[in-house]
């Protein structure tokens, strides 16, 4: 018995030795220059300067020193069919040149349709409310406007999910919004979830330009698919209104829609308020709604949205039977081993449902579950998968004989809600990942 852990042990280190060397996250540092992440089907890249096409699957950018503010940019992109994969950390991008703007943002995140994106922005400040505004036109003398940039701005049709560690803060520019999410007949028509799953504490303080939504739509834009979730403890205020020359401008909302134009009247029309869907937000996360120009570290906000979501714990271990005789001492190879084969949070079945013995790894947020068969199935519920999210994991990697499949674990929390059950099958070199729902989860295997 001891010969074939030993011997599943080593299969299991020789597969994380053989693992391609973009599967590891690299440090980028902002002041170097400009980011730009790509993903595709065939992998994720990075580009900074000279450093073209860079694999890298888990890109964690920075500064050296935050204290300084750079105003260099951070783009990151899913192409069809893609997950992108990106933490940006210690940030500090500050842009104030009131030409700076028309349509740019400080963090652009741009994600096609079947696509989808994971960034975790972690003690990150964005400023950009010194940008655009209203000035007189030289050579007409009438208003000259000039649009701002979004501190960050999600566009495509694709999901992009926001994990929040740390105390995280945003100011939009003029007409923009502070995390900025236009929904158009052509764009925007994906979900944005603003979550904090691993209870670091993560907060969102996000802010709007003039016009522009602290969450949601830049003037005239409407915002809508935004999900609040988790412990996310967020705070969001609208851009005030702006009049100028009898043109009209209203405030943006604190989660929704810009401000519109008017030239008559400055009545009704600021932005809506849309309602975030909070199904799970946990009785830890909060979001407060602060009026247009009010001090979100002062004021009291004028509307306060308690989760009422109690995700599911871990199952509770059986008591010790104190009267039950000294065992002996396990050795460290035991102890190992057993650890490796505990997996309360999922099961590893054969064709008949019944529990196999499997290998565990973790490493950087990679849960490695490897199986010695050709036939074997992962399943379990996304409360679980939720769990592990919790924990650390972002991704699971399963492995049989003849199969490997990999998926992001907040790809299978979109497919459905936590009670329900998911099944990755490998028949061989056969493939299947089904919900109970009815959801055909396959297209989420990277």
């Amino acid at each position: 018995m001891k010969t074939k852990r030993f011997v599943s042990t080593l299969l299991a280190l020789l597969l994380i030795c053989s693992l391609p060397l973009s599967a590891f996250a690299d440090t980028w540092y902002l002041e170097n220059g400009d980011i730009t992440v790509n993903a595709t089907e065939s992998g994720q890249t990075v580009t900074q300067g000279a450093q073209v096409d860079v694999p890298d699957s888990a890109p964690v950018i920075t500064q050296s020193n935050s204290s300084t503010p750079t105003t260099n940019t951070i783009s990151i992109t899913a192409a069809e069919n893609a997950t992108a994969n990106v933490t940006i950390q210690d940030v500090n991008i500050v842009i104030s040149d009131p030409n700076d703007g028309r349509g740019k943002a400080a963090v652009t995140i741009d994600v096609a349709d079947n696509a989808a994106a994971n960034v975790t922005l972690d003690g990150v400040n964005i400023d950009t409310k010194n940008t655009g505004g209203v000035y007189t036109n030289p050579l007409t003398g009438g208003p000259l406007y000039i649009t701002g940039e979004a501190a960050v701005q999600i566009v495509g049709n694709g999901d992009v999910t926001m994990e929040l560690d740390g105390e995280n803060t945003v100011q939009g520019g003029y007409d923009r919004a502070g995390v900025e999410k236009n929904t158009t007949d052509d764009s925007g028509k994906g979900k944005l979830t603003i979550t904090d799953e691993n209870g670091t504490s993560g907060s969102l303080e996000a802010t709007g330009g003039y016009c522009g939504a602290g969450i949601g739509g830049g003037s005239q834009g409407n915002g809508s698919n935004i999900t609040v979730s988790g412990d996310a403890q967020v705070k969001s205020q609208g851009g005030n209104s702006n009049a100028w020359n009898y043109n009209y401008f209203g405030a943006g909302a604190a989660i929704g829609n810009g401000g519109k134009y008017s030239n008559s009247s400055p009545d009704n029309i600021a932005g809506d308020e849309v309602t975030p869907n909070t199904d799970a937000l946990t009785t830890n996360g909060k979001i407060e709604y602060y009026a247009p120009g009010a001090n979100m570290e002062t004021d009291d906000p004028i509307k306060t949205v308690t989760g009422t979501y109690i995700p599911p714990q871990d199952e509770e271990k059986p008591p010790v039977d104190e009267e039950k005789p000294d065992q002996p001492a396990q050795s460290a190879e035991e102890s190992v081993a057993e650890a490796v084969y505990a997996a309360p949070l999922y099961r590893v079945v054969n064709q008949d449902g019944k529990d196999i013995l499997h290998q565990e790894t973790r490493k950087d947020g990679v849960l490695t579950i490897t199986v010695d068969a050709d036939f074997a199935a992962l399943t379990g519920k996304l409360g679980g998968i939720q769990t592990l999210k919790a924990q650390g994991v972002d991704t699971i990697v399963f492995v049989t004989n003849n199969a490997s499949s990999t998926f992001a674990l907040s790809d299978l929390l979109s497919q459905g809600s936590t009670g329900d059950t998911y099944t990755l099958t490998h028949d061989g070199s056969t493939v299947t990942f089904t919900l109970n729902n009815g959801a055909d989860a396959v297209t989420i295997l990277q």
